[in-house]
């Protein structure tokens, strides 16, 4: 999957969603997800900025599968395992654009 349609992934995430209340919720990673190409190398941080907030994740994978873990965050409230509710659906919204983009090749 290239940067690109990461980083599409990511805009459209933040299209969608908005960062209402602050409230915060335990920090949801995709762990050893399946994939169904194989891989020519790892993929870089992915980051997503909105306003004065920014969440950056790594996504590395292999032939056979992937993960998007939490990085690093600004203004997100992230601290023992908690992050802003809206960063758990950012990153579903990623990895449902991961796998469509998988299933597209």
């Amino acid at each position: 999957m290239s940067k690109k349609r990461i980083k599409t992934a990511i805009v459209a995430a933040a299209i969608v969603l908005d960062l209402g209340a602050c409230a915060v919720a335990p920090v949801h990673n995709v762990s050893d997800a399946p994939t169904t190409t194989p891989s020519g190398k790892p993929l870089e941080a992915g980051t997503l900025a909105l306003r004065t907030h920014k969440a950056v994740v790594d996504i590395p994978y292999s032939a056979t599968k992937y993960s998007i873990q939490l990085k690093s965050t600004e203004n997100l409230n992230a601290d023992d395992g908690n992050i802003h509710k809206n960063y758990n659906g950012w990153v579903q919204n990623l990895d449902r654009g991961i796998r469509k983009g998988l299933a597209s090749l």
